[in-house]
């Protein structure tokens, strides 16, 4: 299947210890493992959860549109990767 990521900061001390790139290698290794290919990886440093208008929330959904991946994969704040939304019928799980 082909899927995208999506990664971001949840507070400035995450920001500081580089968190977007070990969520980012962390997904990368279990979709390798599951036998998905990613089609894009986003990220948004900095911007409040709060807010749905975020550059690199807004890219994938432009692209999920288009129907160039079929699922959009990001980390829980538990760290454990988790699909959080889909283009296709039913959403994501």
């Amino acid at each position: 299947m082909r899927v995208a990521t999506y990664a971001r900061v949840f507070s400035e001390s995450q920001e500081a210890r580089g968190t977007i790139g070990s969520q980012l290698e962390a997904l990368r290794e279990k979709l390798s493992e599951l036998g998905h290919e990613i089609a894009h990886e986003y990220k948004d440093d900095g911007y409040s959860g709060s807010r749905l208008d975020r550059p690199g929330l807004d890219a994938p959904r432009d692209a999920a549109e288009l129907g160039l991946f079929e699922q959009v994969c990001t980390f829980r704040r538990i760290r454990t990767p988790v699909t959080t939304f889909s283009n296709t019928p039913g959403g994501g799980r």
